[in-house]
């Protein structure tokens, strides 16, 4: 919270976007029926790996939940930029990955905010980043949603 305040007060000074995602794996509850905690949390591990890797280092990604990430994104270009950094994270968590000896394959919801569009308070921009990605689960999984007061935009 403390990253994407600090990253708003930058990006009104310099007049530039910045996008808060909100992201959901899929299903993430059956790697841990099958495999147990133990592969679950590694498969976690690995997932925030591959989305840092994703991503550029001056982005954040935090764990806020048991199968949830929030990502900060800033200095974008607009809401294409951010839809194209949001597929990167989504082709970083789906590659399958190797875990007590089975290969697990896990896709993910990505809801969008943008400063530029939903406001510039944090907890406000969280909050419709998640209400994306809950609109996502209701249509169905593994999509990139924007925020919108009527309804989210796929991409």
């Amino acid at each position: 919270m403390e990253r994407l305040v600090q990253e708003l007060m930058r990006v009104e000074r310099n007049s530039a976007h910045l996008a808060v995602m909100f992201v959901d794996l899929d299903d993430f509850k059956c790697v841990n029926d099958s495999l147990g905690y133990a592969a679950g949390d590694a498969v976690l591990r690995e997932i925030a790996e591959r989305m840092q890797r994703a991503l550029r280092p001056r982005e954040t990604i935090a764990r806020v939940g048991g199968d949830e990430f929030v990502v900060v994104a800033a200095d974008l270009q607009g809401a294409p930029h951010a839809a194209r950094v949001a597929r990167q994270v989504q082709e970083a968590v789906m590659r399958p990955i190797c875990v007590a000896g089975e290969e697990v394959t896990v896709g993910c919801s990505v809801g969008i905010s943008l400063s530029s569009q939903d406001g510039t308070q944090a907890d406000d921009l969280l909050r419709l980043a998640d209400l994306a990605m809950y609109e996502i689960k209701k249509e169905g999984k593994s999509a990139v949603h924007f925020y919108s007061p009527n309804r989210p935009s796929q991409t």
